[in-house]
């Protein structure tokens, strides 16, 4: 899945970069995601935020240069702010929620006497 992302990407910064100045933002993401299965060996949650961190700048940078969020059609306006501004808020939100859950698994299943 990752292997699929990291191509997407690659793809994508070879046909768009140029054209959206969207270079910086995209290399910032290609290099995190170089190292991502280190990241997951660590279970690095910094490196984890930064690459959330990454996207949301690459696609907010890509809506910003595109001009798609300014269509005059009001319903693709919304679908385009939904799209652009508000998902990956909530999927940051999201993946914050998970990581804190599997704290709170770790420390359940701590031996008793380990809990805080």
């Amino acid at each position: 899945m990752l292997t699929k992302a990291v191509e997407a990407l690659e793809e994508g910064r070879t046909q768009y970069d140029g054209m959206l100045a969207s270079g910086t933002q995209s290399k910032a993401l290609a290099d995190l995601l170089a190292r991502w299965p280190q990241a997951m060996e660590r279970n690095s949650r910094m490196q984890q935020n930064e690459a959330i961190a990454a996207t949301i700048t690459l696609i907010a940078r890509v809506g910003d240069t595109s001009n798609l969020i300014l269509d005059p059609d009001l319903d693709s306006y919304y679908t385009m702010d939904m799209v652009i501004a508000k998902l990956p808020t909530l999927v940051a939100a999201l993946v914050s929620l998970n990581q804190s859950y599997r704290d709170y698994e770790k420390i359940q299943a701590a031996p008793t006497g380990w809990h805080c």
